[in-house]
């Protein structure tokens, strides 16, 4: 800019620069820019620094004129406020005798709508006064432990000043009376919070949470996560919760709209399955899991346990496929769930890796013996047909359990077209000429199959591949004439 621009944008500038307390409140406090101060290029360390710094001038501005910043306690006390926890540690930090600002503070939090109160005043004035005053930091804890009004204020003040035994005894206390909403649970489990808490003092906390609401379940979920982040061997001092977190897997639904609880229950219970079948608290978990599993009802539910399925039933089958087995005889309307669960159909990466494919080969052989009017036709239905889905693969042969399949049970007509099924049942990028083409090598060796009705479901399914080729193909050339004409 040229000098004269400058000099009017500078005095603009110095017009409109907040200078009544209460218009510096609401910039500094209330509404402070993220990028603050906004006419100065800093990194991220820097720019903290200086608002924090701004934050606190302004404290001590006020706390000289205590008539004029008492004024101010209620409306910090309510709605968005984007600095009120440096704001109230500042006047803490400011003040030759803080606690004379403790009842004046509370009494503005008590007095906001309760939709509304905001308790990070108050609580970044309580952390500011741990140093010089902890023994009113403990008197205001054991307080707000047993207050409505308060108890909110309680998780954040534990985890600034770093979480105490002491410290989750009394949230539980607030918990368990009603005061503390699970969602206000999820300051202790950010940034190692925990990390000096041994895992007996958080277990009844977990408990008491596992069976309060989907928002409970969802919190101690991510509280064990998080406390065992990077040492998963943490996890051993919650077996009993482990085990209740696997048995509330359905209960609590709609917990799973939570991404972070959903992956941090596939670690735990992987976690506790890699233990292995010599483990009772392991084997106990697979059990309730299975027990789990076939109890599932939608897609929202399938998907945080599905990639504890393969572990599930490599590690424990005499355990998990009994129960699993069984539920798919019993319920056919229901086998989609377990299509779903079991296979990998609409996979787009190209390959198929069904999670039934971690079962041993032998129990799943046996199962479809000892059923073969539903269980053979089921898994024929999710099992890949061929070795390998990559297109550019020149190795592609019959998969061997499904060679196998058709060896034991291709003279089913249900098994043959539940393959049928399979190949048209699919998710696929590319051009479908390139997927039909995957099954027409491998589908050239089962013309010689020794069972004859093997045979001839192959030369049908050639056929019948063919045709799909030359349809895809002419629509491709059709489509491309088409744009080519316009």
């Amino acid at each position: 800019m040229d000098a004269d621009l400058t000099s009017r944008v500078r005095a603009l500038t110095a017009k409109l620069e907040p200078k009544s307390s209460a218009s510096r409140v609401r910039l500094l406090v209330t509404e402070m820019p993220w990028d603050y101060p906004c006419d100065q290029s800093l990194d991220f360390d820097k720019q903290e620094e200086r608002q924090r710094h701004d934050v606190r001038a302004l404290a001590c501005d006020l706390v000289a004129r205590p008539t004029v910043l008492q004024t101010f306690l209620p409306q910090l006390s309510r709605g968005d406020q984007r600095m009120a926890f440096c704001f109230g540690e500042a006047i803490a930090e400011s003040s030759g005798d803080p606690l004379q600002w403790l009842e004046p503070m509370i009494a503005a939090v008590s007095e906001a709508p309760q939709p509304e109160r905001n308790h990070s005043l108050l609580s970044g004035f309580i952390v500011g006064i741990a140093n010089p005053l902890p023994d009113a930091v403990t008197v205001f804890k054991e307080r707000a432990a047993r207050s409505q009004e308060l108890a909110p204020a309680l998780p954040p003040i534990c985890w600034r000043l770093g979480v105490t035994p002491s410290d989750v005894a009394l949230v539980l206390t607030a918990f368990n009376a009603g005061l503390l909403h699970p969602f206000c649970l999820t300051w202790l489990h950010t940034g190692g919070a925990l990390a000096n808490v041994p895992a007996p003092f958080l277990g009844p906390l977990i408990d008491a949470l596992l069976i309060h609401s989907p928002e409970g379940f969802a919190a101690a979920v991510e509280l064990m996560g998080m406390y065992s982040h990077g040492m998963p061997d943490k996890l051993d001092g919650f077996r009993p919760q482990i085990r209740n977190a696997a048995a509330s897997f359905t209960r609590w639904d709609t917990a799973w709209g939570h991404p972070a609880a959903e992956h941090h229950f596939e670690k735990i219970m992987m976690w506790m399955l890699d233990r292995g079948r010599e483990d009772p608290d392991a084997r106990a978990t697979a059990l309730i899991l299975a027990r789990a599993l076939i109890n599932v009802d939608g897609y929202h539910q399938i998907k945080p346990i599905r990639r504890v399925v393969p572990r599930l039933l490599s590690g424990f089958p005499e355990i998990a496929w009994p129960l699993i087995g069984r539920a798919i005889a019993s319920h056919p309307r229901h086998t989609w769930h377990f299509r779903h669960l079991l296979g990998s159909l609409h996979s787009i990466d190209h390959r198929q890796a069904p999670p039934l494919l971690s079962l041993p080969e032998d129990v799943l052989f046996a199962w479809c013996q000892a059923d073969p009017d539903s269980a053979p036709a089921f898994a024929a239905s999710i099992l890949p047909l061929v070795t390998t889905y990559q297109a550019d693969s020149a190795d592609r042969s019959i998969h061997p359990v499904m060679a196998r399949m058709l060896d034991e049970f291709g003279n089913r007509a249900d098994v043959l077209r539940a393959i049928d099924h399979n190949i048209g049942c699919y998710s696929w990028s590319g051009s479908m000429t390139e997927y039909y083409a995957l099954y027409q090598h491998p589908m050239q060796g089962l013309l010689d199959h020794g069972r004859p009705e093997v045979s001839r479901w192959a030369e049908r399914t050639l056929r019948r591949l063919d045709a799909q080729i030359n349809h895809a193909r002419n629509e491709h050339e059709e489509y491309t004439g088409w744009l080519e004409a316009c």
